[in-house]
């Protein structure tokens, strides 16, 4: 086309088939476009047939052939005005389809984050279903566990019974049924997860209820009269619901032997669940003692060790009057 329109090619036949030559061009173009899969090509094709069309009636004209020129001179100008109208609607085409493309893109991939959506939930739903049976099989192997300690230990509470039965010296029962009173604290802690169904709290309130009706049975004597008041609002995990027991147990008892002369008076015992952290409160309206008498018991040592070493708290007593004990303590 740049060398065809050098001044020196300027002849009429030259300008001719420099159209011919660019009108055919795009019409070929345009054609291998729509096979190529661009349907507004269409569009384009019909735009330069028109011109295309009316440049061959211009050469057939020139050339003698009709005299189409005479009565429609502007034919030219007319079918260019309507290629131009024609390729506007074609790119308006091009529009509509990319519109449609876009729809149909955005749709795929709605379509592909749903699946992937869908796969997800139940990807989770699957593992959730994993979990769940994991965790009942741990809770099952740990039932079991609690069943055989518990059972354990209601075999030892046997064997301390049988041979406290054969015993007859008073002080060596004695022993005895401490012995047994503290081995009965830790088995109920194990028969209580076991009847609640739960592998992780003691509900205390409950627990220690149950643990003063058994160390009424063995120490009360015939003739007591002595009430037990509690205000118990608490749920403690296993280990620490154990040493709580163990020194309720330790001084519940031996308020009923040594708090009491006339063999009538009130225990009361509280536990409360703080903020951060719990108070065990148990008094009695007792004789009272001098801490210097009880420096060498046993189950005082023994509430030493797990309301310091264990639970990790600290105790006040108070024995001017009446005896009060205030433990504190956080988990």
């Amino acid at each position: 086309m740049i060398i065809l329109s050098i001044p020196q090619f300027h002849n009429l036949h030259i300008v001719i088939l420099t159209g011919a030559l660019f009108i055919v061009y795009n019409l070929w173009a345009g054609y291998i476009s729509y096979m190529h899969g661009n349907k507004q090509a269409r569009l384009f094709i019909v735009g330069f047939g028109v011109v295309f069309v009316s440049y061959i009636l211009i050469i057939l004209d020139a050339l003698g052939l009709t005299s189409i020129m005479q009565d429609f001179q502007n034919i030219l100008m007319v079918s260019t005005a309507l290629e131009a109208l024609i390729l506007s609607l074609a790119f308006a085409d091009r529009y509509v389809i990319l519109q449609k493309e876009k729809e149909k893109v955005d749709a795929r991939i709605l379509q592909e984050s749903t699946n992937r959506t869908n796969m997800i939930k139940s990807e989770v739903v699957k593992k959730t279903q994993e979990l769940n049976t994991a965790l009942e099989v741990k809770e099952l192997l740990l039932k079991e566990v609690h069943h055989r300690v518990k059972n354990n230990l209601q075999i030892i509470l046997s064997i301390i019974r049988l041979q406290n039965d054969k015993v007859d010296d008073e002080k060596v029962s004695e022993k005895f049924i401490n012995l047994e009173n503290r081995i009965n604290a830790i088995s109920k802690t194990y028969n209580m997860l076991l009847i609640k169904d739960n592998l992780e709290e003691i509900d205390m309130q409950e627990y220690i209820d149950s643990l003063l009706v058994d160390i009424q049975e063995t120490v009360r004597s015939t003739g007591q009269n002595i009430k037990i008041h509690t205000d118990i609002n608490a749920f403690i995990p296993l280990r620490e619901s154990v040493y709580i027991g163990l020194i309720i147990n330790e001084l519940i008892t031996n308020t009923y032997k040594y708090a009491f002369d006339d063999n009538k008076g009130t225990i009361s015992i509280s536990l409360a669940q703080n903020k951060n952290d719990y108070v065990l409160t148990i008094e009695d309206d007792g004789k009272g003692y001098t801490l210097q008498e009880q420096t060498n018991s046993l189950g005082l040592k023994l509430i030493h060790t797990l309301v310091y070493d264990q639970l990790g708290g600290e105790m006040e007593t108070k024995t001017n009057s009446h005896t009060k004990n205030i433990i504190r303590f956080s988990i």
